[in-house]
């Protein structure tokens, strides 16, 4: 029952195959995406069925049900679908739905590249029912890009009631679309006349038939219930009609007439998208659903099974179903309840929450949905499935607020605001749980709980409340004996609160603790979660390692995170981050290349899976890179850019980021107004005041800059007065002094200037790098020149060379990887005797073919070198109709691509394929060919001998024996005649020779090749009674003349007769 809408439904017997429909989709396989899309009624998925079974291609199938409305649930379906021919397919990718770090964009290209190494077969894949989806955004912009990246061995139809959800213009253009509307799908006279004879003994005249279908117009439901009746004289619903109409029909025409045990048994059962007969047992409390199942569908009744003999589920026709639930629900409202309370109670026993929750809503028993809610909604949360736990979540507020019974879905939906960055609804959210958690003493989610709190709070800068959650979170851990896993989270908790709050030591101290706890429980047992966790640790040792001059530290940290995020590639955002993370530290230390690399990596993954906030972040980290080199136009673009995309997505972080990078850019290109301008924005973004230490140093500079030296001097001292007595090393701090030794040189005083530089340079060391001061050395080179006289200092010795030396160019950084030379292919094709084909010396066996088809149509290509798909079909599908040879041709040609290696192999070029010209081919039928033309034309009698003896070896048995078609049959005759007469030629050639007993070994292998040519066997007794074997000659005839009487009532030839008795 769980698996009907991702199997092919079996063909209901009494429907019309639709040659006409069939071949429109068989002409247009080659497209992308074959949409079928008409209101309910119309055949559509009759259409797809039918198409299944007469394609010659792997059919995945997928209907899409209603509780399919979200991203994850759609993807999970789509998987599945591909699962039942291909268990293993995406095993790998456990999660991958998981809304934290996949957006429907990176979902779509996984699952494209799932495809492109499970799938080697052409195949196509159906959806059904897209209607139900097709105002899902998200939805929406997975399928765009699907179509986008499909890999070329799979096509998809599509079946809906809606023309919305995919993306029609561009597809259109690109010519990869097609569509049958309700006018192609609407039935036409000669189809009617058709349907009546074949499977309702009516024989329809004509005019009856064009009054029906101008009544119907053509809507195959409305016909069929005019053919129930067994009168097509009566009124027809129209599909235009209001559906109040349509379902009076259906209750006055086909419900009435039944008994009341078939109805009952009909509308309780239509409450379910399916079911089986134990359901249906079960539902009804009876024991003969089989019974009544076989009845419907000997009625004819709108029923269709799946193919699973074992356990078939069934499902009504939509439109029917709908009528039978609202016939339902206005006649007998307090059955609506039970039947749906009965439905969830067996989903609930049958391990199906989801349908269980769905049916209890429906039944009006919220405190029962709730129970199953708080049960399972951690399994969804880990599939991704946000969108049905917010869907749960509205449910319960109406009609009566009973969220208290689902405190886990409160946690689970908190969690997942952390990540949306909603702060305050995750508190929210947080906060109902936990007491609800506790009084529950469900020890593992309220440390789970506490955990996401701790979490939540360094976004608010509440650190010291962190440090008490860490300790709860371990309290509870050791109390109630959990997973160690809780106490190494509770560890990171505390290393985040601790550097915050100043205390830095203790910071890493807890973060190492955190890190070997990870480590210590991948040894044991490695899973997503330790990583995960593992590589934000790390992240944050490398962040804090760089803050605080632990150079060291920050780059193991970020190497060894590098590393780990190779082991969840599906978990975009980490890899981004750890690249963007590794990449900054690079460029702080002046490896201003790998950093660039690093951040390009970095931005292909965001770009590609929408990773929009690090992509700001690696966006600014590139426009660094190209502002200290210089590059001030190139940086602003890309400034600009990531400004762009961080409005977009309201990301204030981001921002403030930026307009800090502009404002350096505009002070180094000395546009000091706007300097002035990004350093209040900076400010403004951050929600903080123009006094604190960051922007004084900034406003200082400038001022510096614009020779206004007053107020430079009255901002540096506003810096070094709010960083404190005793202040840690940071770049701030380095740069205040650095432009204070500048100003103290300006006004002469040289003495202090010196000293101010040396602390400037002491706090660089304990930094441990210091090439953010390298475009600021650039400007000042008197000062710096004149203080290196009175200080002999290798670092200021090392500032002065590098701030003199030329930067890097932007095409140093970004150059164009060289152009590789094209890989040449060498292909071996053999078609004589066994026959084999080697790509690059590697034997490709016949089962990659995956048909004798392919085989014989990549054998075709290399006999005719240059053909069009109108020559191929002429020769493999004579008696097919157009579109059915449109299907077939496209569905081999992929096949015979593929066993190549790729599309490349074959091209397609003025309307004919042919075999790649840069491919190195060698075929023994093309140089047997050649060899036989050769002879033709050369009148040099040893040249002639040799390629005869050529052609010989090449010819290792008749061509593609194997093949079974008329054309290969033909071309096997002609090289075959061709084989004899080179063998004849030769074989005389030897005779004059009087190389008789090599022409005798040539006359055996003509007979036994053709054994009724007498004048083979003349020939091989001339050779005989040359050789003086006279009696071997004479023994020779009789043993023919004896052979071709028994077998063919035949004698020899008069010449062949006569030459025997004169021996």
């Amino acid at each position: 029952m769980a698996d009907i809408n991702i199997r092919i439904p079996k063909r209901n017997l009494k429907v019309l195959r639709r040659a006409r429909l069939l071949d429109l989709l068989h002409n247009n396989i080659h497209r992308k995406l074959s949409f079928i899309c008409a209101p309910a009624g119309y055949g559509k998925t009759t259409l797809l069925v039918d198409f299944a079974e007469d394609v010659d291609a792997e059919i995945f199938w997928y209907r899409i049900l209603e509780q399919d409305t979200s991203l994850a649930a759609f993807y999970e379906s789509l998987v599945q679908a591909f699962q039942v021919k291909i268990p293993s397919f995406g095993s790998n990718q456990e999660g991958l739905s998981q809304t934290g770090d996949h957006t429907p964009r990176s979902l779509a290209i996984s699952l494209a590249a799932i495809i492109e190494e499970s799938i080697d077969l052409y195949s196509i894949m159906v959806i059904d029912d897209y209607h139900i989806i097709s105002d899902d955004p998200e939805i929406n912009d997975f399928m765009d890009t699907f179509l986008e990246f499909l890999p070329d061995q799979l096509r998809i139809l599509i079946g809906s009631r809606s023309v919305y959800g995919i993306p029609t213009a561009a597809l259109y253009i690109q010519e990869q679309l097609s569509v049958i509307s309700s006018s192609e799908l609407a039935f036409i006279p000669n189809e009617l006349i058709d349907l009546c004879r074949q499977y309702y003994q009516i024989d329809l005249h004509p005019d009856h038939a064009q009054r029906i279908i101008e009544e119907s117009e053509g809507w195959i439901i409305a016909i069929l219930l005019a053919l129930r009746t067994e009168n097509t004289t009566i009124e027809i619903p129209k599909i235009l009609g209001a559906r109040e109409h349509i379902y009076q029909y259906l209750a006055n025409e086909v419900v009435s007439s039944l008994s009341d045990e078939l109805k009952d048994f009909m509308l309780a059962t239509s409450i379910a998208d399916q079911f089986t007969s134990k359901f249906a047992n079960y539902l009804l409390e009876v024991d003969n659903s089989e019974s009544m199942i076989r009845e419907l569908e000997e009625l004819n009744l709108f029923l269709s099974d799946s193919d699973n003999k074992a356990d078939a589920s069934y499902r009504y026709h939509q439109l029917f179903s709908e009528f039978l639930q609202s016939f339902l629900g206005k006649n007998s409202p307090e059955k609506v309840k039970l039947y749906n309370q009965r439905a969830a109670d067996w989903f609930k026993e049958n391990d199906s929450p989801e349908n269980a929750i769905s049916h209890y809503f429906k039944a009006g028993l919220q405190d029962l949905a709730a129970e199953v809610i708080n049960n399972s909604s951690r399994q969804f949360h880990l599939n991704g499935q946000i969108k049905l736990l917010e869907s749960w979540y509205q449910q319960l507020l109406h009609p009566n607020d009973l969220r208290h019974l689902a405190p886990v879905l409160l946690l689970d939906l908190g969690k997942t605001k952390i990540t949306n960055r909603q702060p305050a609804l995750c508190e929210e959210l947080l906060n109902l749980a936990e007491p609800l958690i506790k009084d529950l003493k469900d020890y593992n989610n309220l440390a789970n709980l506490y955990y996401a709190k701790g979490i939540l709070y360094r976004s608010f800068g509440d650190y010291k409340k962190i440090l008490s959650i860490a300790d709860d979170v371990q309290d509870l851990t050791i109390k109630h004996e959990l997973t160690k896993h809780y106490w190494f989270q509770a560890e990171r908790l505390k290393g985040i609160a601790s550097f915050y709050l100043g205390e830095v030591d203790n910071a890493f101290t807890f973060l190492e603790n955190a890190a070997k706890g990870f480590r210590e429980e991948m040894n044991l047992t490695e899973n997503h979660d330790q990583i995960f966790d593992l590589i934000m640790t790390l992240a944050d040792v490398g962040y804090f390692g760089v803050e605080t001059g632990r150079i060291f530290e920050a780059q193991s940290s970020y190497r060894e995170a590098l590393e780990l995020s190779k082991k969840i590639r599906k978990n975009y955002t980490n890899t981004t981050m750890v690249k963007n993370n590794y990449a900054y530290l690079h460029f702080l230390l002046g490896n201003f290349k790998e950093a660039w690399r690093l951040y390009a990596q970095a931005i292909e993954i965001a770009e590609t899976f929408q990773i929009n906030n690090y992509l700001v972040h690696v966006y600014n980290g590139q426009a660094d890179i190209l502002r200290d080199i210089s590059e001030y136009e190139e940086a602003e673009k890309i400034y600009l850019e990531a400004l762009k995309l961080a409005e977009s997505i309201s990301y204030p972080l981001g921002q403030a980021q930026i307009f800090s990078g502009l404002m350096q850019l505009n002070f180094l290109s000395e546009n000091f107004n706007e300097a002035l301008f990004y350093i209040r924005e900076t400010a403004r973004v951050n929600k903080e005041g123009l006094d604190l230490p960051v922007h004084q140093e900034n406003f200082g500079k400038v001022y510096l800059a614009m020779g206004q030296y007053d107020l430079a001097k009255s901002c540096f001292e506003k810096v070094i007065i709010g960083l404190g007595e005793d202040p840690q090393p940071d770049q701030i701090l380095v740069e205040t002094y650095f432009h204070y030794a500048n100003l103290s040189f300006l006004l002469g005083e040289k003495e202090t200037a010196l000293n101010q530089l040396k602390i400037a340079f002491q706090n660089s060391a304990a930094l441990g790098f210091d090439e953010f001061l390298v475009p600021l050395a650039r400007k000042p080179k008197d000062f710096l020149e004149e203080l290196s006289k009175e200080w002999d200092s290798p670092q200021l010795k090392s500032l002065i060379k590098r701030s003199k030396k030329k930067p890097l160019t932007k095409d140093q950084l970004f150059k164009p990887p060289e152009k590789t030379t094209k890989v040449v292919s060498s292909l071996q094709v053999l078609a004589f005797g066994k026959g084999a084909v080697r790509l690059d010396g590697k034997l490709i066996e016949n089962q990659l073919w995956h048909s004798a088809g392919a085989r014989a149509m990549f054998h075709y290509l290399i006999d005719r070198k240059r053909v069009t798909k109108e020559e191929i079909a002429l020769d493999f599908w004579p008696d097919f109709s157009p579109g059915k040879i449109n299907s077939n041709f496209h569905a081999v040609l992929w096949r015979v691509r593929n066993a190549l290696g790729g599309k490349h192999m074959i091209e397609f070029k003025e309307e004919h394929y042919q075999l790649n010209p840069h491919i190195k081919l060698f075929s023994d039928l093309h140089q047997f060919q050649q060899l036989v033309d050769q002879v033709g034309e050369t009148q040099n009698k040893t040249k002639e001998r040799i390629l005869l003896r050529q052609a010989l070896e090449l010819y290792q048995g008749d061509y593609l024996t194997d093949i079974d078609m008329p054309w290969a049959d033909q071309r096997r005759t002609k090289i075959r005649n061709q084989f004899l007469g080179i063998l004849e030629k030769l074989a005389r050639i030897e005779f004059e020779k009087k190389n008789y007993s090599e022409s005798l070994i040539l006359y055996d292998q003509l007979i036994e090749i053709d054994p009724y040519q007498d004048h083979y066997h003349l020939n091989l007794m001339k050779c005989m009674v040359a050789e003086l074997k006279i009696k071997d000659a004479k023994k020779h005839y009789i043993d023919y003349s004896n052979h071709i009487q028994v077998e063919l009532g035949l004698s020899p030839s008069l010449e062949l007769d006569t030459y025997y008795k004169n021996i």
